[in-house]
């Protein structure tokens, strides 16, 4: 009999096998390896030694941490063989040539565990001495330092083979242009990546300069197919370095996915969205678009029409997420209108996803058209569709929606977040049942209905909702 001991650890160490098409039989299937801080060392000792020589994939988490929080450097001088490993996170060295067949590596850093001195001084040692990886995610929070990210940008142009590169900073206001832009400038010297990913919250130094360098190297990754960004809360972002973005995705004929996240620019006008907009509607491959924007001024002058039109010719786009977090007192009916228009034209679709967490001028004709438009997209899975006032739309609204969730074939996933439902009826709400229990494909279903009135019984609604779809997930998200 195991121990709770060993019993405990052993949950720790997930591996998966993949098919593998190849003659040889004997080929070591692909095994992914997830290390986090909860559990005895003693108990994880032996069996790590024996996973790790084997695995392809690494994830380093220091955020999962419960009860005694050993310090990583303890675990690797303790696990990973005392006599070779060194103090310090270069202990993550020896892990790195115990396996050879290691292709994806995934580090996390994170504030629940402080570490003496900043670990990323130490990953290009750790790097430059695995050049078969093709897939690096590093999620950090804190604080990204020049030297730091000088060495990592060092590091990763020795990585040749790279196909994808995730790398999210939290905090990034000890950062500065020389830091920043050596890192990206040694980005351009990975020739095979397709995805790239970017974070950096926080920046205060020159950030329309970085965009700028940012901007050229993109242009020398001639192969890449998905790119993100996320730019929340960098003060001195402007139109201009939006505009120096804009400019060069349009060249980027291979790219597929575009997500872009900024927060709290408040220098940002109308004139970025339409760059913006402008970039989009030259990408001939476009498959997937996710824009998170919580600007004050960006959606001014028909800016939501703007975009509208642009993505319209991508007939083909599969993803389409939208976020407005706030100000969208200047979106007008006619907006909303044209957006629903757009949709019309993605007969691919299959995830979308509209939150809006402000909007006064949505009326029952702009929801009307929304869903009007829904009954033409045969091919979704996924509808979440989000509005932070809905006091205009009354129970037609929602009779509509039920009209239109009948037509389609294969939904897997709703969810429906709308608050001030003062209008809401209770045959509306169950004309919206009629309409889920149409599918046999529905998984998962997420309601959020506030500001209801006191005849509406929400808890028992969701009751009586679960019991109708036995095999759908419903959630109350109240």
């Amino acid at each position: 009999m195991k121990s709770q001991e060993e019993l405990k650890s052993s949950d720790l160490i997930q591996t998966s096998s993949n098919n593998h098409q190849a003659a040889d039989s004997n080929k070591v299937k692909k095994r992914s390896l997830n290390y986090g801080l909860d559990f005895n060392l003693n108990a994880f000792q032996e069996r790590f030694q024996h996973s790790v020589k084997r695995a392809e994939a690494f994830n380093w988490n220091l955020n999962k941490v419960s009860g005694p929080r050993p310090h990583p450097d303890q675990f690797l001088q303790r696990v990973l063989r005392p006599k070779i490993c060194e103090p310090k996170f270069k202990g993550m060295i020896y892990l790195t040539e115990s396996s050879k067949l290691i292709k994806n590596l995934k580090l996390r850093i994170m504030h629940s565990h402080p570490p003496k001195e900043n670990h990323l001084k130490y990953l290009r040692e750790v790097l430059k001495r695995k050049t078969t990886l093709h897939s690096l995610a590093i999620f950090s929070s804190l604080n990204a330092k020049d030297p730091e990210l000088i060495d990592l940008g060092k590091a990763l142009k020795e990585l040749a083979f790279l196909k994808k590169v995730h790398m999210d900073f939290e905090s990034c206001e000890k950062s500065t242009l020389m830091g920043m832009s050596s890192l990206i400038y040694d980005i351009q010297k990975l020739h095979c990546l397709e995805d790239l990913s970017l974070g950096f919250t926080g920046l205060t130094n020159s950030t329309n300069l970085i965009l700028l360098n940012l901007s050229e190297t993109l242009r020398r990754l001639t192969g890449l197919r998905a790119f993100r960004l996320n730019l929340s809360k960098c003060s001195g972002l402007t139109d201009q370095g939006m505009r120096d973005l804009a400019r060069v995705l349009k060249t980027l004929s291979t790219l597929q996915s575009v997500k872009l996240r900024i927060h709290d620019s408040n220098d940002l006008t109308s004139a970025a969205l339409r760059s913006m907009s402008e970039a989009l509607a030259s990408l001939n491959s476009l498959q997937a678009v996710t824009l998170d924007f919580q600007v004050p001024n960006i959606f001014d002058n028909c800016g939501l029409a703007t975009l509208s039109q642009a993505l319209q010719k991508h007939t083909e786009l599969q993803i389409l997420i939208l976020y407005v977090h706030s100000h969208c007192e200047v979106i007008q009916e006619a907006d909303i209108i044209e957006l629903s228009k757009s949709l019309r034209s993605f007969q691919s679709l299959q995830n979308l996803r509209l939150y809006f967490s402000e909007c006064p001028n949505l009326t029952n004709i702009a929801f009307f058209s929304l869903c009007e438009s829904l009954a033409h997209i045969v091919s979704l899975k996924t509808i979440e569709i989000a509005f932070g006032r809905a006091d205009q739309i009354t129970e037609l609204g929602l009779f509509s929606l039920s009209s239109s969730l009948k037509k389609l074939k294969s939904l897997e996933t709703f969810g429906l977040f709308l608050a001030k439902c003062e209008q809401f009826t209770l045959e509306g709400l169950e004309s919206l049942a009629q309409g889920l229990e149409s599918f046999d494909s529905l998984r998962e279903v997420n309601l959020h209905l506030d500001g209801c009135s006191q005849q509406i019984k929400i808890p028992e609604f969701i009751e009586n909702l679960q019991k109708r779809l036995p095999k759908t997930k419903v959630k109350y998200l109240g």
